[in-house]
């Protein structure tokens, strides 16, 4: 059984008002806390327009290798424009969901509408494509955590005891991404029969129906992705590994536009402040994650930089996307609704 799509109708424009406007309040404080006399003129006479410049480069890039990702995942079913437009979506509906949950049920139905595929396929597709950003983590996580005894990977910041706690949530995390995989590729009913235990609880019962239904649905589509063969998995794999160093480096082209930075420590910070935002509750992360930005990466450059660097960063990644991710998904939304109308009875 399908998942049931999300209604048209139920956008509400606060749902993407209030975590934009959080997020340039956000960077509004950060620029007048990081402000000095002469800061522009600072940042003008040591910026690398040339660095600078492969940022948007690298974000074209992302999108790009999201589309051939996407394409390859459906076996050929998307065009390449069709896994370009699905990815724009993935990453805009991500952006006005919380991290926790991510954007990929929505950009699933948003991909079976746009190509007109069986909601139950294009579903089973982001669920590969999520699976594979999962086992990116869980590599990720191990590189890290090694690392620790070699770089300063944790901000100074934070001391021991937040290192402490930012370790154990890298360790809960990487054993959830395990239990992830094991119940999508293996044993898809472990995940179900923990999520029907859970919604027993007396304060839950009412989801019960709910969640039923999307576990008999996750079983199904994990059975379609246990049926690839090893070459597919390791070159979705290779796939999702390029789109995320993508996203990191667009970050760090800005960090190094502005100051000299240590490449190989400054990817672990952005690798380890993407994984932390994880648990941000807010959209996309949304405000949490500029100040992320402060702890993690803001010491690699000058204090008066910090603030036009995140600006920059966010209105790039964040904000952009969501512009361009609206006109896509709301015009696929009104030519939707234009098929269902000059529909015969």
């Amino acid at each position: 059984m399908a998942s049931a799509p999300p209604a048209a109708s139920s956008f509400r424009w606060r749902d993407l008002a209030w975590p934009v406007g959080l997020s340039l309040l956000v960077l509004g404080v950060i620029v007048a806390w990081t402000y000095e006399p002469g800061t522009f003129t600072q940042i003008a006479a040591t910026l690398d327009l040339r660095v600078a410049a492969l940022a948007p480069l690298t974000l074209l890039g992302m999108v790009v290798l999201g589309g051939f990702r996407l394409r390859y995942f459906s076996h050929q079913h998307l065009t390449w424009r069709g896994g370009v437009r699905g990815q724009i979506a993935w990453d805009f509906m991500s952006a006005v969901t919380p991290s926790a949950i991510g954007g990929a049920p929505l950009a699933g139905y948003f991909v079976a509408k746009d190509n007109r595929l069986p909601i139950g396929e294009a579903m089973a597709l982001l669920l590969f494509a999520m699976l594979m950003d999962q086992v990116w983590f869980a590599t990720t996580i191990p590189v890290i955590l090694l690392a620790t005894g070699y770089v300063e990977v944790f901000p100074e910041a934070i001391g021991r005891v937040g290192a402490g706690l930012l370790t154990t949530y890298f360790v809960i995390l990487w054993l959830w991404v395990g239990l992830f995989a094991f119940a999508t590729l293996i044993r898809p009913q472990v995940l179900s029969g923990l999520a029907l235990r859970l919604v027993r609880l007396r304060w839950l019962k009412r989801f019960a129906p709910a969640v039923e239904r999307e576990m008999t649905a996750l079983e199904s589509r994990a059975a379609v992705i246990r049926q690839e063969s090893p070459r597919f998995f390791v070159v979705g794999y290779l796939f999702s590994a390029a789109i995320w160093m993508c996203r990191y480096l667009v970050l760090f082209a800005l960090l190094a536009s502005v100051a000299q930075v240590p490449a190989f420590t400054t990817l672990l910070r952005i690798a380890g402040m993407w994984l932390t935002a994880l648990i941000i509750p807010t959209p996309g992360s949304s405000g949490g994650m500029e100040g992320l930005f402060l702890i993690f990466v803001g010491p690699l450059i000058p204090l008066a930089a910090r603030g036009v660097v995140v600006t920059a960063w966010r209105l790039l990644s964040y904000h952009l996307i969501i512009g361009i991710g609206l006109g896509v998904t709301m015009g696929t939304i009104r030519e939707v609704l234009t098929r269902k109308k000059d529909a015969p009875a």
